[in-house]
């Protein structure tokens, strides 16, 4: 959505779980659970580009951005 909230529009057709903005405002990174297990997601913000970025059987929980870090496609 806007920052005044309006046209809100949803980016994922699953619960987004804990979601952090990057620090560039482009993308957003969260976490989801599926059947008990729990991973961690980045999506731009424009609904694209979903990418995985953990894949392994622990809890993770709370994701959120280094701002000297930087995520970049492969």
């Amino acid at each position: 959505m806007n920052a005044d909230g309006s046209e809100e529009w949803q980016l994922a057709d699953f619960p987004v779980l804990e979601p952090d903005w990057s620090p560039d405002g482009t993308r957003i990174v969260f976490g989801y659970d599926h059947e008990g297990f729990r991973g961690i997601y980045v999506i731009d913000v424009d609904g694209s580009n979903l990418r995985k970025l953990t894949n392994n059987r622990f809890e993770e929980e709370f994701p959120a951005w280094r701002p000297d870090l930087e995520i970049h496609p492969k």
